[in-house]
């Protein structure tokens, strides 16, 4: 998470109201660290030469503030052995998508997940990182510990991990967390939160297996630069 002034940790410290969190895991986890999300609650909900030559050879790399553009650029270029030429050409973008920025032409080439990409216009979507370098982000959801309907919210969670919701979420782009959603360990915790006794488990832990990755880092560039 990033320090922009509509980013979560600065929304939170306006104590402005939430009822459930939406973000990378990793994220989500640092809020529950932090007191702002109750332990328990957490739930995942979705899992993202040639292509080193191409970064070479742009002149501008657009990656975004979070959990995506974090690996771009700290991970993969030092992976590629291109730390040093790329870094130079690769901007951070803040409080917008990064789609948006390569369609206005500011940057050649851009990463970001499939899910944030797919609504812009006049971008060309040119696929996931190949495997060996994919790098794999679970979106989870949980429940504000100062959350005014926590009933609602774990709804509202029991509802976005369900199988009704598959279709919806492969049609943004992501992959559901869980092939069948784990209903009765929903249940349980919603009954457990309204005793205010939520257990402090991970549900991978409290279902018996580890949930299945969904698609993480997408890069995308403009049709001009495509030409």
């Amino acid at each position: 998470m990033d320090n922009a002034p509509d980013a979560i940790p600065q929304r939170l410290n306006r104590a402005e109201p939430a009822d459930v969190f939406i973000l990378a895991r990793s994220a989500l986890d640092a809020l529950v660290r932090a007191g702002h999300v109750r332990p328990g609650s957490e739930v995942d909900l979705v899992h993202s030469g040639e292509f080193r030559h191409a970064l070479l050879n742009a002149q501008s790399i657009a990656c975004s503030a979070s959990a995506s553009g974090v690996y771009i650029s700290t991970e993969l270029f030092q992976h590629l052995g291109i730390a040093e030429q790329a870094a130079p050409r690769a901007r951070r973008i803040l409080s917008e998508r990064v789609g948006s920025v390569v369609a206005r032409g500011e940057a050649e080439i851009g990463f970001q997940q499939l899910s944030e990409l797919l609504p812009i216009p006049g971008i060309e979507i040119v696929g996931p990182l190949p495997g060996p370098i994919q790098r794999v982000t679970t979106f989870s959801a949980g429940i504000a510990t100062r959350a005014e309907q926590p009933k609602a919210a774990s709804a509202l969670i029991r509802h976005l991990a369900a199988p009704a919701s598959h279709a919806m979420m492969r049609g943004a782009g992501l992959d559901p967390a869980w092939p069948k959603a784990p209903t009765s360990w929903l249940m349980a915790a919603e009954h457990r939160l309204a005793r205010g006794a939520m257990a402090g488990a991970e549900l991978r832990h409290a279902h018996g297996h580890e949930p299945q990755a969904m698609d993480q880092g997408q890069a995308a560039r403009s049709a001009r630069w495509s030409a």
